[in-house]
């Protein structure tokens, strides 16, 4: 895909964009087709080893973009409009949640590598938690960490998950052995 990078980089208009973004300002565009927006950000993003944030109009276009981006050599999330859901039921979905965590996660661990995170306008007017809390409830599990299984078992029911004899899906865990 790096023809497709350069021969986007001679456009006129790109090199505006790029200065632009250059000069630290932020920038937008609009009247591009899917597939060219995906070979412009695509090609910003590796130009400035930064990440983007693409916002559509909804989650169809969205998840289009996301497919093409990816398919160009950047790593891109999507980041979907939360779910709100007013009736205890017993068999919540976490997939949307766990998909707006791991778009923040890339977005707070992705320093100085290219990373796109595309969002439809609904969800990018949902508010989220701040990254010092997400930095704070994340754990990371390693073989060299130390932990008690007591110590995880309450940071996973601390964080939302949920404690059940088999798991069927995110945002669950079981415990097992001693």
């Amino acid at each position: 895909m790096n023809f497709l990078t350069e021969i986007v980089a001679s456009l006129s208009e790109y090199k505006e964009l790029s200065r632009t973004i250059k000069s630290g300002k932020t920038a937008a565009t609009s009247g591009l087709a899917g597939v060219h927006k995906a070979s412009v950000v695509a090609s910003l993003c590796k130009e400035y080893s930064t990440g983007a944030i693409l916002i559509t109009g909804d989650e169809t276009e969205a998840n289009a973009l996301l497919s093409d981006i990816n398919s160009m050599g950047v790593k891109a999330v999507f980041y979907p409009v939360r779910d709100f859901m007013f009736r205890d039921s017993v068999g919540i979905s976490r997939e949307y949640e766990h998909q707006r965590l791991n778009a923040l996660s890339v977005i707070k661990n992705s320093k100085g590598s290219p990373y796109v995170v595309v969002t439809c306008i609904d969800a990018f007017c949902q508010y989220t938690i701040p990254p010092s809390v997400l930095a704070k409830a994340s754990i990371t599990l390693r073989s060299e960490l130390q932990i008690s299984p007591e110590e995880l078992e309450e940071s996973l029911i601390l964080n939302g998950y949920e404690r059940c004899e088999n798991v069927e899906g995110a945002g669950q865990f079981a415990k097992r052995g001693g």
